[in-house]
């Protein structure tokens, strides 16, 4: 019934946003992030190298764990399936197996990002609560190439991780479903697929994306051919539906948005900041096809399903964006391949 409630409320929101509200209720909180370290230095990512455009400038920073307990204590009602980790390997927080037996208590479910070089370190707390979804970023199998890319990664311990978690479902020990992500880039083609035959016959699903650029942060056309990567679209939902709580307590919009927060937890209340004046003229600029007139959506060239949306229509309930999202809500997850949206996306079908 929860969950019910929950489901209904984005549906909601949804609907305010065709009606082109930018005042609204919160909806969901997606991500609670534990830490922003992280012990793997990813070529392509911002958060913790400096070979890109825009390093990532916000403080590596553990959260607090009362203060994590507390948000837990004041907004769960605003919580499912929240991702613990965001930009950061959230097992290196040294009370992590209090954060989960916190979630527990709150009877919260939740999701876990991993690069998984640690997740065999706290197995008996997965299995106390297991997590609903974990995804591994994997992008080769190849120890050399892995290693190259990450830095410090040994791609053969993430292997034998999942391979733990796989035992523990196999044995009806954790019903969490298990998510290997690569990504299509330049030099890695064959890498994908050999990812792929791995995991044919594995209790797993593949999530198989390409690159976006973190809003300008950084430069895809290393990694790929740029016009392959982006797309220039109009209309966005995030700000409707969802917002993260960073380490250092922070209030951000998406996944792209970094650094500076809309505000803090420690000054106004998540209510309150949900609908400050910055908050909604985000909405405002997206609702008047201004999308790239916020300096946080500026650079953005993310393409993912559930962000876009298509322009503002009393006739929402015949539009295709619409529609998806309600089918997606009654049927739950499944396994996909974002990287062959961009297509449908480019050719107008999803993005009016």
């Amino acid at each position: 019934m929860k969950e019910t409630i929950k489901k209904v409320g984005t549906l909601r929101n949804i609907i305010y946003y065709q009606l082109k509200r930018t005042s609204i209720p919160v909806n969901r909180i997606a991500g609670v992030e534990l830490t922003n370290r992280c012990n793997q230095q990813c070529s392509f990512c911002p958060v913790n190298t400096k070979d890109v455009t825009k390093p990532v400038t916000r403080e590596q920073m553990d959260m607090d764990i009362g203060e994590f307990i507390s948000i837990l204590e004041k907004y769960n009602k605003y919580m499912r399936d929240v991702n613990i980790s965001h930009h950061g390997e959230c097992f290196l927080h040294p009370d992590f197996n209090e954060a989960i037996l916190s979630l527990k208590k709150y009877r919260i479910s939740y999701s876990i990002t991993t690069n998984g070089s640690l997740v065999g370190e706290h197995i008996d707390i997965l299995e106390e609560y297991p997590p609903d979804l974990i995804m591994f970023s994997l992008y080769t199998l190849n120890p050399d190439k892995f290693k190259t890319l990450t830095k410090t990664g040994d791609v053969n311990i993430v292997l034998r991780n999942v391979e733990k978690l796989l035992k523990l479902k196999k044995e009806g020990r954790i019903n969490t479903r298990i998510l290997i992500r690569a990504i299509k880039m330049d030099g890695f083609e064959e890498d994908v697929e050999k990812v792929k035959e791995y995991f044919l016959n594995k209790d797993v699903d593949l999530n198989i994306s390409v690159l976006n650029s973190w809003a300008g942060r950084v430069d895809i056309t290393r990694y790929g051919t740029h016009l392959e990567h982006t797309i220039d679209f109009k209309y966005c939902i995030q700000p409707w539906l969802h917002c993260i709580i960073g380490s250092n307590s922070g209030v951000y919009i998406c996944n792209n948005h970094e650094d500076e927060p809309i505000e803090y937890l420690y000054n106004k209340s998540l209510e309150e900041i949900w609908n400050l004046k910055s908050y909604r003229d985000i909405r405002k600029n997206i609702l008047n096809s201004e999308f790239r007139n916020n300096k946080i959506c500026s650079e953005c060239d993310s393409f993912i399903s559930g962000c876009m949306m298509g322009k503002p229509s009393a006739w929402f309930f015949m539009d295709a964006v619409f529609l998806r999202y309600v089918w997606s809500g009654l049927k739950g997850k499944n396994s996909e391949d974002t990287s062959g949206q961009l297509a449908e996306f480019k050719a107008g079908k999803e993005v009016k």
